[in-house]
């Protein structure tokens, strides 16, 4: 049932783009947009969050209080690391909705 799904999918994709260029051109914006942009700027900026856990692991001290933690050059530098973060989010994802945006011109216009 499954590979019968998979290669009407595939039947249909065919008819509506006949130019597999196209079609990678809309796999290359989407998928490659999360692989490489999205999904590991979110799992840093989950790994590497402000939790006191994260904070005494990288101190390296677990005796020292909540707010000495707090007060630490660390944690100046991850808001700088995750300030970084964000900006390649926001330029990347833009390469990927102009991507797919091309895609559906080149589409809608018939471009070979």
């Amino acid at each position: 049932m499954v590979r019968s799904l998979v290669v009407l999918i595939s039947l249909l994709a065919s008819f509506v783009v006949p130019n597999i260029n196209i079609l990678l051109q809309f796999g290359g914006a989407i998928i490659a947009t999360f692989v490489s942009v999205i999904i590991p700027v979110t799992f840093y900026n989950r790994a590497y969050n402000d939790d006191q856990k994260n904070l005494e692991r990288d101190s390296g001290d677990k005796q020292r209080s909540e707010d000495d933690v707090g007060d630490s050059d660390s944690n100046d530098n991850r808001k700088s690391v995750r300030v970084c973060n964000y900006i390649v989010l926001i330029i990347g994802c833009s390469v990927g909705i102009y991507g797919f945006v091309e895609a559906i011109v080149m589409v809608s216009y018939g471009d070979v």
